[in-house]
């Protein structure tokens, strides 16, 4: 699976510049970040009666595009909490991430995914998120026909590797024909693993783990190469909601 350039787009209302610290590593950050939910990169992308992927955070001072994989928790803009921050090799049956086949110390219960004769490794399932939140962005500026449909499709297929339930929606919103694309986008990336296919993403596990739900950030050759990247924020000044059950929606009432 090849890696896509992110262009960012969107009102321009404040212009901010990251030196570096928004390349975000397993050594770029401190081990317990600041986090803020700031807002929602596009609040016209709904589907089941959640906002879509991604979110505005505020990761130490930083103004930040990140992935929720956490459809179960509830949080609220403006809501503040710390974090401890992951790559992809950390995770593991005894590693601190939110989700875990085996949990241990207050871990959310993860599925255990059998694809084909496999049994897929909680690794293995993250790694499947990272693809998927790698596609994500690589669809969030497409001129693709339905994009904005396929943005909320793979937010559900991240979703969806953690809670099976959510493949649904919010108060089952998610018709049939839409959920099977989730379960395909789903597979694929499952598929895309055991093929050896991966992305970097950094994972920002909530301490504790009920503080806040766990977002992913992807990470680009390209950004990285530039060591300088220019975000624009939306205009999301006094625009009150609340993440029920990952951004909930009010348009649907």
């Amino acid at each position: 699976m090849q890696k896509r350039h992110l262009l960012m787009t969107g009102k321009l209302t404040r212009i901010l510049v990251s030196l570096g610290v928004l390349i975000l590593s397993g050594t770029a950050l401190a081990q317990t970040p600041n986090m803020e939910l700031t807002g929602v990169y596009n609040p016209n992308n709904v589907m089941g009666g959640v906002y879509d992927s991604p979110y505005w955070l505020n990761i130490n001072g930083v103004e930040t595009l990140a992935i929720c994989d956490d459809f179960t928790t509830d949080i609220s803009v403006g809501q503040t909490w710390s974090a401890s921050q992951y790559s992809l090799s950390d995770v593991s049956t005894a590693g601190l991430q939110k989700f875990n086949t085996t949990p241990v110390n207050g871990q959310t219960l993860a599925p255990t995914w059998l694809v084909g004769t496999t049994t897929l490794t909680i690794r293995q399932e993250y790694a499947a998120a990272a693809l998927l939140a790698e596609d994500l962005f690589a669809n969030l500026n497409s001129s693709t026909a339905g994009n904005s449909a396929l943005v909320g499709e793979y937010s559900y297929a991240i979703w969806t590797i953690f809670d099976p339930s959510a493949i649904s929606g919010y108060n089952g919103q998610i018709d049939l024909t839409t959920q099977g694309v989730i379960a395909n986008l789903r597979t694929q990336a499952f598929d895309d693993v055991l093929r050896g296919a991966s992305a970097t993403i950094s994972i920002y596990t909530p301490t504790p783990f009920s503080a806040s739900q766990e977002f992913l950030v992807v990470t680009t050759p390209e950004a990285s190469a530039m060591g300088t990247l220019i975000v624009d924020l939306l205009g999301l000044a006094g625009v009150v909601f609340v993440l029920r059950r990952r951004l909930t929606s009010r348009l649907s009432n």
